[in-house]
């Protein structure tokens, strides 16, 4: 059959569909591939090892990303894990420090005050048996060393008394009672002239106080009536 010039339209027409209908499909194939984290094709890719990320685009900042949720969390507890007492087990070891100090303190306590009952009796043998005790517990408190000081002194062990209050002034150079403990000692050696030195030493501290005046006075009269002179030379 002879073709028409009817026919040669529709064809030409099917041809020209034909061809807008492929060149539709090559648009759709070569479309960016858009990524549902970020909303940018550059993430995607990046992923996919075609290209470089986008700074921007893969930005913890930017709002509603898993790559947000992800970054900040992790920051986040690694901060928790490194704080101090934030772990469990830090605040285990915390809390037995503690507690171990407070039974600590509550036992010194008591020895304190079962060697100066001792000391209130003129028991001074059994007071410095309770106060070696503590202070081997606690070698470098001051106010245990000052009274087992003083009751080395009242058993007229002035060397092991003197020791004691050297160790308290040395601790403590601002705390008047130590000095008084040390004239004692000097004292009871019959060191009169190195006591009445140091209870002025201590009433450079503590003018007022009245053990550091009477020891002055005891330590003076004790010069004066084994010289029999007026001992000027110490004023």
């Amino acid at each position: 059959k002879a073709a028409t010039p009817q026919d040669a339209g529709q064809r030409a027409a099917l041809q020209q569909y034909l061809e807008k209908l492929n060149e539709a499909k090559r648009s759709w194939k070569s479309r960016p591939q858009v990524n549902t984290d970020t909303g940018t094709p550059d993430a995607q890719e990046a992923r996919n090892g075609d290209k470089k990320p986008n700074p921007d685009a893969e930005s913890p900042d930017i709002e509603g990303t898993s790559e947000q949720t992800t970054v900040k969390r992790v920051p986040s507890a690694d901060k928790s894990i490194r704080k101090k007492g934030t772990d469990p087990k830090d605040d285990s070891s915390s809390s037995e420090e503690e507690q171990d100090e407070a039974v600590m303190t509550k036992k010194l306590e008591g020895l304190k005050a079962k060697g100066n009952a001792a000391f209130a009796k003129q028991d001074y043998t059994a007071a410095v048996a309770t106060y070696s005790v503590a202070i081997r517990l606690d070698p470098n408190n001051h106010v245990l060393l000052s009274n087992r000081s003083a009751a080395y002194s009242g058993l007229g062990q002035f060397e092991k008394a003197l020791e004691d209050a050297n160790k308290v002034v040395k601790m403590k150079p601002d705390w008047a009672k130590g000095y008084s403990r040390k004239a004692a000692a000097l004292h009871g050696n019959r060191q009169w002239a190195d006591a009445v030195k140091i209870y002025k030493e201590g009433l450079k501290l503590d003018p007022e106080n009245a053990l550091l005046q009477d020891g002055l006075k005891t330590s003076i009269e004790a010069i004066r009536e084994a010289t029999g002179e007026e001992p000027t030379w110490l004023f």
